[in-house]
């Protein structure tokens, strides 16, 4: 399972929509054909159909789950999955509505549930609003994605005795931020486990001073995956509470130029085109089955 967002920048052509395409692949690859892709920035299903009929994708018969959202920027996210391990059952996009500005607009969250290893198995992509207008003037509304989230969360604990939940993305927030901690309500990931709650999985990166996203020399966790009870129950198809890890491959990353230590190997820089793969680095869980 791999979660990861990619730059949505002007000026492209072929050359680089097809470099784009294989350092995707190549991520993929490298981790090893994840069952479940969760991707951040998508411009329409076109790109998603040319990345799964990739040379380096298309043995593995992925498929996608894609919404048109209403976002000003016109990216969505989305889902790639193994189509010989996962069956997806239910799919819809989740509305992200702020309260006190009606007429602004964000990405959906996407819903996707389907059969894994015989099991129900409920995922939540994510890519919560940015922090461009800066952090605190845009506060609520992360809050208001992960009330949406959280919602959802609580409509499946009423409906099914713990069930087996993922949520993944570009949450714009650390895992110590309100929108996380008490919008959506996801607890540390050395809390102990008790049914119908969430833990983040991700809080562990910034403790061992590792994050996703580098900005004025500091790394930071914005992307994260939170795991239901449900998922750390040790039965079935589950995962522990240390399995969730970054994605440091060694080609993602070059020294940073402005500070110390490495930084990501970006596609753009503004609107300068540098050939690389992102500005985030991707998350990825491992999943056990017993």
């Amino acid at each position: 399972m791999l979660s990861f967002c990619q730059g949505t920048k002007s000026d492209w052509n072929t050359a680089k929509y097809n470099t784009k395409i294989g350092h995707i692949g190549q991520v993929i690859e490298k981790a090893n054909f994840p069952v479940l892709v969760g991707f951040s920035e998508v411009e329409n299903d076109a790109v998603l159909a040319d990345l799964v009929k990739s040379p380096i994708l298309a043995p593995k018969k992925y498929g996608f789950v894609h919404f048109e959202s209403p976002d000003e920027r016109g990216i969505d996210v989305a889902l790639i999955y193994r189509t010989d391990l996962f069956k997806v059952n239910t799919s819809k996009a989740l509305p992200v509505i702020f309260p006190t500005e009606p007429t602004d607009k964000t990405r959906d969250v996407l819903y996707v549930s389907g059969t894994l290893g015989g099991e129900t198995v409920h995922i939540f992509v994510n890519h919560w609003p940015s922090r461009s207008e800066g952090e605190e003037k845009t506060r609520h509304r992360r809050a208001a994605a992960g009330s949406v989230v959280r919602h959802a969360v609580d409509s499946l604990f009423k409906a099914t005795k713990d069930p087996q939940i993922v949520i993944m993305g570009d949450l714009n927030d650390h895992p110590t931020d309100e929108s996380v901690t008490k919008a959506l309500v996801a607890l540390p990931s050395d809390q102990a486990i008790t049914p119908n709650n969430i833990y983040n999985l991700a809080d562990r990166f910034a403790k061992a001073g590792k994050g996703t996203h580098k900005y004025k020399g500091e790394w930071g966790t914005l992307d994260q995956i939170i795991v239901s009870s449900g998922f750390l129950a040790a039965k079935g198809i589950y995962t522990k509470a240390d399995a969730a890890h970054i994605a440091e491959f060694d080609f993602l990353l070059e020294p940073d130029t402005r500070g110390s230590g490495m930084w990501t190997k970006r596609t753009y820089a503004g609107t300068k085109y540098l050939g690389g793969y992102s500005d985030h680095l991707p998350v990825y869980l491992e999943l056990y089955k017993k």
